[in-house]
């Protein structure tokens, strides 16, 4: 699952370039928070 961890490091990369916290991502994406922790945590 080796593709899952990239995607994980992408999103959080740009996540922090930009300067968006957790919570900004889900809202701006349409998840819930919890949404977005459990994408993090696909293995």
């Amino acid at each position: 699952m080796y593709g899952f961890k990239k995607i994980r490091e992408k999103i959080k990369y740009y996540r922090e370039k930009r300067g968006l916290s957790q919570q900004m991502l889900a809202k701006r994406t349409f998840m819930t928070p919890q949404g977005l922790k459990k994408l993090k945590m696909v293995r």
